[in-house]
């Protein structure tokens, strides 16, 4: 099991020689309960994939979600969405964007 945690980290050198916080870059810290920690970096697209990943989060599609509002439905707990799928164009597609689609998108082969 995975605990994970978003900070602002800040640079103290960088804060004392701007005089303000604004060379804070957004990161996430992300372990298993072992203590063992990663860090990562959102602001770089492989960086943020891996995070993702890492701590196994579940995109959802966003056109997945308008099918549900319009259709009425509840939205589903994450166990019951990895298995659902929706029509986009005539193909099937999976309700959630795998982890393979996330690292595609960070490597800019996927929009």
């Amino acid at each position: 099991a995975w605990i994970c945690s978003w900070e602002q980290i800040c640079c103290f050198e960088e804060v004392e020689a701007k005089e303000d916080a604004s060379s804070c870059s957004k990161e996430a810290l992300c372990g298993e309960k072992s203590g063992q920690q990663a860090r990562y970096n959102l602001t770089d697209p492989h960086a943020f994939a891996a995070f993702l990943c890492d701590a196994d989060v579940g995109l959802v599609r966003a056109k997945y979600l308008v099918d549900l509002v319009l259709a009425g439905r509840p939205l589903p707990r994450r166990q019951e969405a990895q298995s659902q799928h929706f029509f986009r164009n005539g193909e099937a597609q999976t309700a959630l964007v795998s982890h393979q689609e996330v690292k595609e998108w960070a490597a800019g082969d996927r929009e």
